[in-house]
């Protein structure tokens, strides 16, 4: 259930970076609809906290995160995080998912080793998924979007 593990991983990103709850809120589908994906937990798991460690790390003043629930098609399921961050020049929105890849924002450094999201696309490419970045540019935030294939009859 796609919505249960997104709810856990909220909390762990809450707890591991110190935030408070209203710091990342989960919209979308209804609670306790079930968004039921044919998957690797622990995978699914390390690709959603990828991308909310991300949110994190890029927020430049202050932590605003949503992620939300869809099911935008009969037969997929989003888990889209947006944040209010630095955001991502349009000309890097392609290459931010490739190996060891940097996003380097003006005045802006952030620790990592660029295999974050090239992990996320990973895991979403092995579930049959793919995983896109939408950016008005810097300093507008940036939003992520996870699409899984939906499980054979998995709710929603």
């Amino acid at each position: 259930d796609l919505g249960a593990l997104a709810q856990e991983c909220i909390e762990v990103t809450r707890r591991r970076h110190h935030l408070d709850a209203e710091a990342i809120g989960l919209t979308g589908e209804a609670p306790g609809t079930p968004m039921i994906v044919d998957g690797d937990i622990d995978e699914l798991r390390t690709a959603i906290g990828n991308l909310l460690d991300n949110a994190v790390k890029y927020s430049a003043t202050g932590v605003h995160i949503t992620v939300e629930l869809a099911a935008p098609t009969p037969a997929t399921v989003w888990v889209r995080v947006r944040d209010r961050g630095v955001g991502i020049p349009r000309r890097q929105l392609r290459r931010i998912f490739n190996r060891f890849h940097r996003f380097q924002a003006r005045g802006f450094s952030v620790k990592g080793t660029g295999l974050g999201l090239y992990i996320v696309r990973s895991i979403a490419r092995q579930h049959g998924g793919r995983v896109f970045a939408e950016s008005d540019g810097e300093g507008r935030g940036a939003t992520f979007t996870l699409e899984l294939p939906k499980a054979a009859g998995g709710g929603a």
